[in-house]
């Protein structure tokens, strides 16, 4: 796949849709379906991500082969290349995080897998070894099954969960799958009001699933906060919780997984509000707005979701901050009631930009991705104290990896992520990095 090298990131610099513009579904799947010089125009399904023409990785060092063993006992910062993607009929651009489960990481790529459904596939789920062995649990054919899984897996069970944005009867879709492959469908999002296009990774509370969907639901275009239910004969029982309305309120939830602290669930929307808002919803639908991002120093176009630490919440924006007309983006602490403080501009000399992932807590300590920036230019990896000392533990080249999108996950103070781009393939790694 190494003549592919078709995956880019938009810059989002400079939005091509004013920040109070909802997203519809329709100029999202239309936009999927073009092929090598698709531009997805959807702020939403790919507010950050661009299918332009070869980007090439021509000329880097070679990274550590696949099979390299990451674990415990690894000096501080020592960084391991684990597997890179090869395109279909293997997955590539993996957008989401990883989960541990039964002793292995498991995942989503949005693109790769079956062919026949698409010029580079509608996706895979796949396994891999601690040690870099890689295994396609199932590949995605735009037919029943659904297509492009944009967020990540949840574990309840023994059963694994996610969703894809497409497929299904035309709005997205929730699966469940088993570590054999074997897959079911859980639940069809029919647009309207029910809401359409889910991407973030669905959080589990008491055995149900709880989601967003980035477009419809009951306040227009804007997306949905949902609940599903997933096992025994509750299965397919779905409810949509709440409807976002643009204006003063927030605006499409983009890959946000949401998160549950003393009963009440907390996320970020893209737009809305100012531009951008955190948002709360309790599991009976009732929606507050703990904090509307103005530009300036504070950020702007949060992404990703929230993580909760000694009582406080903290999260990135995409922009905003400090440094230039539109900033690096920040990292933020807000309290549940919604005192909100910038820890972090990005964008200056070596450090990251762009920070299209959410934060991992271990520790006190809250570690991080950046899809641009470092020294490269490619990404980094970070860490940064709840206090707002900010450090750099990896550049990332390209051949080890490039523009990491998804939140990593602590495995016994080893650090797991991938990049969505980059590694022997250009088509995405995964990666380890030790604390």
């Amino acid at each position: 796949m190494g003549s592919f090298g078709g995956w880019t990131r938009r810059r989002c610099r400079q939005p091509r849709v004013s920040p109070m513009v909802p997203i519809g579904m329709p100029a999202c799947k239309a936009a999927r379906k073009t092929g090598r010089t698709e531009s997805l125009k959807l702020l939403s399904c790919c507010a950050l991500f661009a299918f332009t023409t070869a980007i090439g990785i021509a000329g880097q060092s070679t990274p550590t082969s696949n099979g390299t063993a990451a674990g415990a006992g690894r000096r501080a910062g020592a960084f391991t290349s684990l597997y890179s993607f090869k395109g279909a009929p293997d997955g590539q651009v993996p957008l989401a995080g990883l989960l541990l489960f039964d002793g292995a990481l498991y995942g989503t790529t949005e693109w790769g897998g079956n062919k026949g459904c698409s010029a580079y596939g509608c996706g895979t789920v796949f396994k891999v070894t601690m040690t870099g062995k890689e295994t396609i649990l199932h590949r995605f054919t735009a037919g029943p099954d659904g297509e492009y899984p944009f967020g990540g897996l949840t574990e309840i069970g023994g059963m694994l969960y996610g969703t894809t944005h497409d497929g299904g009867i035309g709005a997205g879709r929730v699966f469940g799958i088993t570590r054999s492959g074997k897959i079911r469908t859980i639940y069809d999002f029919r647009g309207g009001s029910d809401g359409a296009l889910p991407t973030g990774t669905l959080f589990n509370v008491g055995g149900a699933l709880y989601g967003t969907t980035v477009s419809d639901g009951a306040g227009g275009n804007c997306g949905t906060v949902f609940k599903v239910l997933a096992q025994a004969a509750a299965v397919g029982t779905e409810r949509p919780l709440y409807g976002f309305k643009g204006g003063s309120d927030g605006c499409n939830p983009l890959n946000t997984p949401l998160i549950e602290l003393n009963g009440t669930l907390y996320g970020t929307t893209y737009v809305g509000g100012a531009q951008g808002t955190v948002f709360s919803v309790t599991p009976s639908g009732t929606e507050a707005i703990l904090h509307r991002f103005g530009g300036g120093s504070d950020g702007i176009n949060p992404i990703a979701g929230l993580v909760a630490l000694n009582g406080t919440l903290f999260g990135t924006t995409y922009h905003g901050g400090a440094n230039g007309p539109n900033g690096g983006g920040i990292v933020f602490a807000i309290t549940p009631t919604g005192t909100e403080t910038v820890l972090h501009s990005f964008g200056t000399g070596s450090d990251g930009a762009e920070p299209d992932a959410g934060l991992v807590a271990v520790n006190d300590t809250l570690y991080g991705t950046t899809a641009a920036g470092g020294t490269s230019g490619k990404g980094t990896i970070f860490k940064i104290t709840p206090s707002g000392v900010e450090t750099v533990l990896h550049s990332f080249t390209g051949a080890d990896g490039a523009e990491p999108v998804a939140n990593l996950i602590d495995v016994k103070g080893t650090l797991y992520g991938t990049t969505a781009i980059g590694g022997s393939s250009n088509d995405g790694t995964i990666f380890s990095i030790a604390l």
